[in-house]
């Protein structure tokens, strides 16, 4: 499962925040991908880092990328469950 967004162009990104549901489900966001990329098929990134099991998942995830550039956002489970999201922001500026 996996979650993307496409910023229309390429953007210097210096924040995601990744908001985890708060109703149910809180476990659901672990063992995940958040990575960067210049392609809609991210066959290379700009930016990948994984993250895994917490034993108490946190209500948001701040992931500092200052000087990291790309167009699409990804979230991506590392294995076979559900991916349960309230909300990301991504923040940066135009190139």
């Amino acid at each position: 499962a996996w979650w993307q967004v496409d910023l229309g162009s390429k953007k210097n990104i210096n924040e995601i925040i990744i908001y985890n549901r708060i109703d149910c489900c809180t476990n659901r966001l672990s063992n995940y991908q958040v990575s960067i990329s210049d392609k809609a098929d991210f066959s290379t990134h700009t930016y990948q880092q994984d993250f895994h099991v917490a034993p108490n998942p946190k209500t948001n995830i701040k992931l500092d990328a200052p000087g990291k550039q790309g167009r699409y956002v990804r979230i991506q489970l590392l294995d076979k469950n559900y991916l349960s999201l309230a909300e990301v922001q991504v923040i940066g500026v135009d190139l």
